[in-house]
């Protein structure tokens, strides 16, 4: 037969409760600390905080902690994501938009995030009634029952007045809570928090739950307990099955346990709920004496009959006298206290199948729990708000001091990227996987990106730089991760440009687009990638020559610095102080020429140079000659008849060069091949036509720079790189910048010229890696890449938060234009017969 059972609530206001035993209790919602498993200096600072926080509350007695699944709002981020989006492609992002929220809706259900709430008793007596009021109150108490009151309407009005009462010792304990980032509910999530316990794993819509105030509506509800193991919820809104998986024991030595956060790897959402009830000293000290006495006499039993004292009776003795010891400091205290995992299911065998498998979960982390049979119905009404432990709870019943509760991890959490933005993966919170694809089917934490926002002061972030930094070994996944960047940026409004040293964007791009299928099955990705502009720079063709000449598309004084640079790449003037003076005095002349109007270029230095009365200068401006002749230089030097690059009105372009050969990334500058010479001075232009691309105060700015380790090879691409970097701070410019290496991308100087990190792993350089994201350089951390799959990486956010990620493209048809290898037919048989 259901059961329609009756919450402990009388009454709710503001973050407080009363309850029908005139307890008052305040709750509160503790922002989750995001700190890596990996980062175990910052995890053991978590709890010892936690410790302190539990020693200095320890008065107020009874404790509920909570950690529940919130609705993610993901409807509503990508609303608030749609103000973002440029109106050439709104089509796009809309359809991209909703099939995000679809897709995610796929795989995960309700999408859910992990929230943690905490309940703590007030201190009766904290107040005194006036007289008048008290005997008001309890001759109206005794006139009316609680039903009658309801009836009558004055129920708001009369415990109203009792719970104001509290609100100094509410704001006492608010105080206390800050030191854990938690701040008082507000009366609506209070409403909500109850109402959870009895809509748990129902669909259904938060704010439509917490609209209903009064407490018959939210105890709503039939429950039926005459299913083995579970119990049935049934509401006019839906119907699910729950079933309280208890923990029965832990380990002797508690470090470590987390509790909470093991249960946030389980691949379905769950809740985890603690009552706890802080012991009397006395009657502490009381039960551990006769504990030891009793510990004591065994062991003299078994030493009398000629046996061993047993190991467990030694470990009992150790264990008492460690106890008694520490109760000698004044803020430590002994605490009981009751543990169960929650889980749901939309139909019993579903709910039954996720508490077995909640149950070998926590059996993996050292930790024994039981799926009571008879007891869910006890269990649910123990849980609920305002319920407190009582003298018969003891089935399940575990004793620690606050260290104990504090290695239980309430509150912490791994988050990863933005709260408004696309999908760009997965946070992994597990060291191993059978493949890339077992983790992502196994996460449940989406990542999501934008671009454009760490500069806008937001609250809690760690850096105003916009820039990011994304590395690691060829085949790791970061040109995939970077070009899926790339798109989403150019749903956004934002102005684009990816420089392609390696020309593969436009082939990827085409191939995709001219396939019937695709052409028939997403018209979106053809229309978005239609207003992609694709420019190659190819020096054989005459419109191109002269695109990057310095003087032809930068200030006068840029102009000079970067003609400079190009030319140190050309020809080294060690020794030869008066050739390098004349082909100053040429170039400062042709950029006068330049501002007075004149159609002038590169060329024109290298000409005067030629016809220069000295020898020696007629010599180099000859070799200058020979080696522009028939290169790549034709790009940087021209005599300015023909336009720089221009991109405007282009809001998304890609930059090919045709015939750049840069040297590989591991080579050493003593054996640059004169093309590989050449090639970094096109980059260096590239460089610094990039900087002025995101000098636009008139628009939000992005710009992609592929192979960005050639800036760090000498002294004239840092120059060009650090120029380049310092634009953001001034200008919504955002530059991204994809490196094989961290030790070729940043160096100690640059560490804060980042705003956004994804390390993909380098075998050869993991140390360095550690580094930049402030992980300590442990041998568990160093082994924990020997488990990253291709595409995953470690993460650090604006916020300073850092963990593990699956990178995931959620669309098939972007697959397709990422994919930066095609399996061959024999790679396919391959694994076939894996």
């Amino acid at each position: 037969m259901a059961e329609r059972l009756k919450t402990p609530a009388k009454a709710i206001k503001d973050n407080l409760l009363l309850t029908n035993k005139e307890d008052v209790w305040a709750y509160y919602k503790v922002k989750p600390t995001s700190v890596s498993f990996a980062n175990k200096k910052k995890r053991a600072r978590f709890m010892r905080d936690q410790q302190k926080f539990l020693e200095e509350i320890v008065d107020y007695t009874d404790f509920h902690f909570i950690m529940y699944p919130k609705d993610f709002e993901l409807e509503e981020r990508m609303e608030d994501l749609a103000l973002d989006f440029a109106e050439d492609t709104r089509d796009s992002a809309e359809y991209y938009a909703e099939e995000t929220i679809h897709l995610l809706e796929a795989k995960l259900g309700k999408v859910t995030k992990y929230a943690f709430a905490l309940g703590i008793r007030l201190k009766e007596g904290v107040f005194k009634l006036d007289d008048s009021l008290r005997e008001n109150a309890e001759r109206f108490l005794l006139r009316f029952t609680d039903n009658l009151v309801n009836m009558m309407g004055f129920e708001n009005a009369a415990y109203d007045d009792k719970l104001r009462q509290y609100s100094q010792a509410q704001s006492d304990v608010e105080s206390i809570v800050m030191a854990i980032d938690g701040e008082a509910m507000t009366e609506e999530e209070l409403v909500y928090l109850n109402r959870f316990n009895f809509i748990r794993g129902i669909a259904h819509h938060p704010k439509e739950e917490s609209f209903h105030k009064k407490i018959s509506a939210i105890n709503n509800t039939q429950i039926d307990p005459n299913y083995p193991h579970m119990l049935e919820l049934s509401t006019d809104i839906g119907m699910s099955y729950v079933s309280f998986v208890v923990i029965d024991e832990f380990l002797d030595n508690m470090s470590d346990m987390d509790l909470f956060y093991t249960c946030q790897r389980l691949p379905f959402p769950v809740e985890v709920n603690i009552k706890a009830q802080a012991e009397r000293k006395s009657q502490t000290k009381t039960a551990l004496t006769f504990k030891k006495q009793a510990t004591k006499d065994s062991a003299n039993e078994q030493y009398r009959a000629g046996d061993e004292v047993e190991e467990s009776t030694e470990l009992a003795y150790t264990m008492v006298r460690h106890l008694q010891n520490e109760l000698k400091r004044e803020e430590s205290y002994l605490f009981n206290w009751l543990a169960s995992v929650i889980v749901t299911g939309e139909t019993p065998e579903e709910c039954q199948e996720r508490a077995l498998l909640t149950k070998r979960h926590l059996q993996s982390e050292e930790i024994k729990a039981r799926v009571p049979v008879a007891d869910q119905l006890s269990l649910f009404y123990k849980y609920l708000q305002g319920e407190k432990l009582g003298m018969t709870d003891l089935s399940w019943m575990q004793k620690t001091l606050q260290d104990g509760i504090a290695e239980l991890s309430f509150g912490l959490s791994e988050e990863l990227g933005s709260k408004i933005g696309w999908l760009i993966g997965y946070i992994d919170r597990y060291d191993e996987h059978l493949s890339r694809e077992h983790a992502v089917n196994a996460a449940r934490d989406p990542v999501l990106y934008h671009p454009l926002i760490a500069n806008q002061q937001i609250k809690g972030s760690k850096t105003r730089s916009i820039h990011e930094l994304i590395t690691g070994d060829t085949g790791g996944g970061k040109s995939y991760l970077a070009k899926m960047i790339f798109i989403y940026t150019s749903l956004l409004n934002i102005s684009s440009l990816y420089i392609d040293p390696k020309k593969e964007m436009r082939k990827w791009f085409m191939r995709v687009i001219n396939n019937k299928k695709i052409q028939t099955d997403y018209p979106w990705f053809i229309d978005l990638v239609q207003t992609y502009h694709f420019i190659t720079l190819d020096a054989k063709e005459e419109e191109n020559w002269g695109a990057l000449d310095p003087i032809v598309f930068l200030p006068a004084l840029e102009a000079k610095e970067l003609s400079q640079v190009v030319m140190n790449q050309l020809y080294n003037f060690a020794g030869k102080e008066r050739e390098q003076t004349v082909y100053l005095q040429c170039l400062a002349e042709v950029i006068e020429r330049k501002k007075q109007g004149e159609n002038v270029g590169s060329m024109h230095v290298i000409d005067m140079m030629t016809e220069h009365k000295e020898e020696g200068v007629r010599l180099i401006g000859e070799l200058i000659r020979e080696k522009i002749s028939g290169s790549i230089l034709k790009l940087l030097f021209h005599d300015g008849s023909t336009s720089a690059l221009d991109l405007t009105n282009k809001r998304t372009t890609i930059i090919e060069v045709e015939g750049l050969d840069l040297p590989e990334a591991d080579q050493s500058i003593d054996l640059y091949t004169e093309s590989n010479w050449y090639s970094s001075a096109v980059m260096f232009a590239l460089g610094k036509f990039c900087e002025l691309f995101g000098r636009d105060k008139n628009k939000k700015t992005k710009v992609f720079i592929d192979e960005a380790w050639i800036f760090s090879t000498n002294a004239q691409g840092k120059r060009v790189k650090k120029s380049m970097l310092h634009v953001g701070r001034s200008y919504d410019n955002s530059m991204c910048f994809i490196s094989q290496s961290v030790n070729e991308a940043i160096s100690e100087e640059e560490h804060g010229n980042f705003g956004m990190f994804f390390a993909f792993d380098e075998p050869n350089n993991r140390p360095a890696v550690l580094d930049v994201l402030g992980i300590e350089q442990s041998e568990e951390n160093l082994e924990r890449f020997d488990d990253f799959w291709q595409g995953q990486c470690y993460f650090k956010d604006y916020y300073g938060h850092v963990g593990k990620m699956t990178v995931d493209c959620p669309f098939e048809e972007w697959g397709k234009a990422l994919e930066t290898v095609k399996k061959s037919a024999v790679a396919e048989a391959e694994e076939k017969y894996a």
